[in-house]
């Protein structure tokens, strides 16, 4: 898997872009609910989302998954 993201340049942006955009909305999430706010189900629902991510066969599942987490994710990064 990680190969054929990393071997498709749009996919490996997209990926990039997932990462900045995972990573302002923990930082969003956090900081809207103060010190010890408990992010568990964030991550959670991003394993989900890498297996479902790995379930893909094709690119063009693997760009519909992607594009999908970061219209969820819907931060400004």
């Amino acid at each position: 898997m990680e190969r054929t993201i990393c071997g498709d340049p749009a996919l490996a942006e997209k990926d990039l872009t997932l990462a900045r955009a995972y990573s302002s909305f923990l930082a969003q999430y956090v900081e809207g609910g103060g010190p010890g706010t408990d992010t568990s189900q964030i991550v959670d629902e991003q394993r989900a989302w890498l297996r479902q991510r790995n379930q893909c066969r094709t690119r063009a599942c693997l760009h519909r998954v992607y594009d999908a987490r970061i219209a969820a994710l819907d931060v400004d990064y």
